[in-house]
């Protein structure tokens, strides 16, 4: 068997003039975790490089490693370990059944690279007769143990025959990240359309080469991604196959991906929307020739600057950890210069990984855990792609926390006031409510948990939002749950209500404040107002006129934008809720538009500085605060 061998043609369109973009030199295969150390430091190298079609502008890597050593070896990568993927693929099921209009009563589907059979699981679900393939024998029993009936083989002509004859041509087959990984690409798509009845739909996901390239992704460059795919040569060569694209959209899962929907029928034609897409990536960075001669530079310096940060954290002084053991984190660790010596573990959520270690640098992998420290931790999240879920996770426990904290303190402050809390919830699992309760059980005031369902508002809520595009169930859920938080508070609430999102961190006099605040300004003003407990970062940009109010220990500033936690009065709400319950049938844009519409009316206030850090991107102008140390913050909340 040859293990790794030269790739002297275009894989689209078969011609042999190549170019090389980038080469990273010989690197260690991402997947192939280790149980020991010694055998990781040891991993064989292979060549990754990269190479650009000069007639129909495909990239491609100049060599390609056998697929049974990537696939049937040490492969660990699993897709249900993540709830990104989770609500990703409740939002794509969704959208397909919108898109093909398929009414059968019975319908069939086959996932090629259904690894554990994530997506096959709520298209069964909906009713599908669902089939998977995957030549990975772990993820393959996980998905078969689960109910997903998945075959353990390479998807190629063969395979295809047997399933065929077994089960029958399919209605509809899918494909996640996978296309770009498989070796025998023409062989794999004709077998795809042969597997298919006449008018039959395939719809797949990959990466997209364009966000690669404009967003710096250079570590999804790795032996397991044989194509780099974008629009033009893609549609060109699917046209070839028999293939009519009807749909290409973007997305942001893995960094951005191009998702493509094709029709099996006798007259291949793209839809006009397929035509314009394409015209339009043409002046992307994509046909750059300046720019991608100049990206090798590009990423070496940022690698650079990336490791010697890390670096700049002595160890002494520092526990460093990485988040998360994807592929491409082997590639990087190369790139910016980075081994055992400057990360002392990683940590992981995927049990397959867990006591590994990666190859090229012997760095072990561990289970997350919660274990104070003996030093400061610098966490470097490798798996990027799923930051915020990450993120959420670690901090996970704080915000509820800290609201009862203030709130105990309120109730001192203030003991003629009557508090409650409501949680609205909605598809938690039994371990994050029971953690939910136990923190309840701490408050001194009554309390209770709302299981959502969002079919009591599925029908009001609009299935085409205000930027145009189809309304996700990810976004029909955030929706309902804040219609049922407003009835909740128009309905059982007798004075003041607080509506908070799960992603602010309190101090300990929030609550208060924001009561003595209320008393005194709406008592001056005679007049209802709305109070927002965070100082957002895009406030420091202002430089308009304003009205400035002295609260108890806190000033306090007329605004007039902020995201949906905020305090008003049930006077306000009722006033106004026309334009609440908007946000709650219509996905705007911004979001809380009609929320800035009622403060033209309402005096909205915000405090200097914050009573609450909202913990999203950094990088938002809705992120962290500024003058809050949100460390210090962060640590008071944790939870004993």
């Amino acid at each position: 068997m040859k293990i790794q061998k030269k790739i002297n043609s275009c894989r689209l369109c078969k011609s042999s003039q190549l170019n090389k973009i980038i080469d990273f030199g010989k690197v260690a295969l991402g997947n192939n975790l280790q149980k020991t150390r010694y055998n990781a430091i040891n991993s064989k190298k292979f060549n990754l490089c990269l190479n650009n079609c000069e007639k129909c502008n495909h990239f491609q890597l100049s060599n390609s490693v056998s697929p049974k050593i990537l696939y049937q070896t040490n492969y660990t990568y699993l897709t249900g370990v993540s709830n990104t993927f989770n609500k990703h693929f409740l939002d794509y099921v969704y959208w397909l059944e919108k898109k093909i209009n398929n009414k059968k009563s019975k319908k069939s589907i086959l996932d090629v690279g259904s690894n554990d059979g994530t997506c096959l699981h709520y298209f069964k679900k909906k009713g599908y007769y669902v089939i998977g393939v995957d030549p990975a024998k772990k993820p393959a029993k996980i998905a078969n143990n689960r109910g997903i009936h998945t075959i353990n083989n390479f998807f190629n002509k063969k395979t295809s025959k047997e399933i065929v004859s077994e089960h029958g041509s399919f209605d509809v087959i899918t494909s996640h990240n996978v296309l770009a990984h498989i070796e025998n690409i023409e062989e794999t798509f004709l077998s795809i359309y042969d597997s298919l009845k006449s008018n039959g739909y395939f719809c797949f996901e990959i990466g997209y080469f364009r966000d690669v390239l404009k967003k710096n992704l250079f570590d999804t460059i790795y032996h397991e991604h044989l194509d780099y795919h974008h629009a033009n040569p893609l549609c060109s060569f699917l046209n070839k196959i028999g293939f009519s694209v009807k749909n290409l959209s973007t997305n942001s899962i893995q960094g951005g991906s191009l998702r493509v929907l094709c029709k099996k029928e006798k007259k291949v034609k793209n839809s006009k929307q397929v035509d314009i897409f394409r015209s339009k990536e043409k002046n992307s960075v994509l046909f750059n020739r300046k720019y991608l001669k100049s990206w090798e530079i590009i990423i070496k310096n940022k690698m650079k600057i990336y490791g010697d940060t890390l670096k700049s954290f002595s160890r002494d002084k520092y526990i460093k950890i990485g988040y998360g053991s994807p592929t491409k984190v082997v590639l990087l660790m190369k790139l910016s210069g980075l081994d055992s010596k400057d990360i002392n573990y990683i940590i992981e959520d995927n049990k397959l990984k867990i006591n590994r270690f990666l190859p090229s640098t012997g760095i072990q992998i561990k289970k997350f855990t919660s274990k104070k420290l003996n030093k400061p931790l610098v966490i470097s999240v490798f798996a990027w792609n799923f930051y915020e879920e990450i993120v959420n996770k670690l901090k996970r426990t704080l915000p509820l926390n800290s609201i009862i904290i203030s709130l105990n303190k309120a109730k001192i402050n203030f003991p003629e006031v009557k508090f409650d809390i409501i949680v609205i919830d909605y598809n938690s699992k039994e371990k994050d409510l029971e953690q939910i309760k136990k923190q309840l059980k701490k408050s001194n005031f009554k309390n209770s948990i709302i299981s959502l369902d969002i079919n009591e508002f599925i029908n009001d809520i609009k299935k085409i939002n205000a930027k145009k595009e189809n309304v996700t169930e990810n976004q029909i859920s955030n929706m309902s749950n804040i219609h049922k938080s407003l009835l909740v508070g128009k309905n059982q609430c007798n004075d003041l209500i607080y509506f908070v999102e799960d992603d602010y961190i309190h101090k300990v006099e929030s609550i208060s404040e924001m009561i003595f605040t209320y008393e005194r300004i709406a008592s001056l003003t005679n007049k209802e107002l709305v109070i927002c407990p965070a100082d957002y970062p895009y406030l420091y940009t202002k430089t308009g006129d304003t009205k400035v109010f002295l609260g108890e220990n806190y000033h306090w500033r007329k605004i007039e934008e902020t995201l949906c936690t905020f305090l008003m009065s049930k006077i306000t709400i009722k006033k106004h809720w026309g334009k609440l319950t908007s946000m709650c049938e219509l996905e705007h844009y911004p979001f809380e538009s009609p929320l800035h519409e009622i403060y033209k009316e309402e005096l909205c206030i915000s405090p200097i500085p914050s009573l609450a850090v909202h913990f999203t991107n950094v990088n938002s102008i809705f992120g962290l605060s500024p003058n809050t140390d949100w460390k210090k913050l962060w640590e008071e909340n944790k939870v004993k």
